[in-house]
């Protein structure tokens, strides 16, 4: 079965799906991916390949999307810890579920962030293992896809207003974040 757009890499490596991944995990993929019909699927915006450096990065194809769907670099971590893929979806003010660590919504909420519990179900990010996570998310896009257009348009309408809080809450986060860090190491040299 080909899965182009479930992949992070082009060509795909099957080593890590290997070590990683077991019958279980397969199975949810595949189910997924056949619920889904993804195996041919390109959005009309993606002009070239869904790697290529062309569209990799660009906002305009983000923006149209309703959820950005984060794959974390670690979804096992024993704690949340955020890459650019989550920083991204912030910045690009698209709607975001998280595959990551458990409790990653909660950690960002406890950083001050709005999450969107409002128009889905987060309890996913509770989850003590990332199948289960994964499984839950997918249940959510499945019930958000049998939407009608002027539903979908209503919820991202609504959405605006906590897209641009993220939005200025990251650059004063940021801002914060780093002279934490700088009266941190002061402190550390000085003592």
């Amino acid at each position: 079965m080909n899965l182009p757009s479930l992949r992070t890499v082009n060509p795909p490596s099957r080593f890590n799906d290997d070590i990683l991944m077991d019958q279980q995990d397969w199975a949810v993929l595949n189910k997924h991916a056949r619920d889904f019909q993804i195996e041919n699927y390109q959005h009309p915006l993606i002009l070239k390949n869904p790697n290529d450096s062309g569209t990799r990065f660009n906002s305009d194809f983000l923006r149209h999307a309703l959820i950005y769907v984060i794959t974390e670099t670690a979804a096992e971590y024993p704690y949340p810890c955020f890459s650019e893929k989550t920083w991204k979806a912030i910045t690009s003010c698209v709607p975001f579920m998280i595959v990551g660590p458990k409790n990653s919504i909660k950690t960002l909420q406890n950083f001050g962030f709005c999450t969107f519990s409002r128009w889905w179900d987060e309890s996913y990010d509770n989850q003590p293992f990332v199948t289960k996570r994964i499984q839950m998310i997918a249940t959510e896009l499945k019930r958000l896809s049998k939407l009608n257009q002027p539903e979908l348009n209503k919820i991202r309408v609504d959405m605006q207003e906590i897209l641009q809080y993220n939005y200025h809450h990251l650059k004063t986060f940021t801002s914060n974040d780093l002279d934490n860090f700088r009266k941190k190491l002061y402190n550390n040299i000085n003592d």
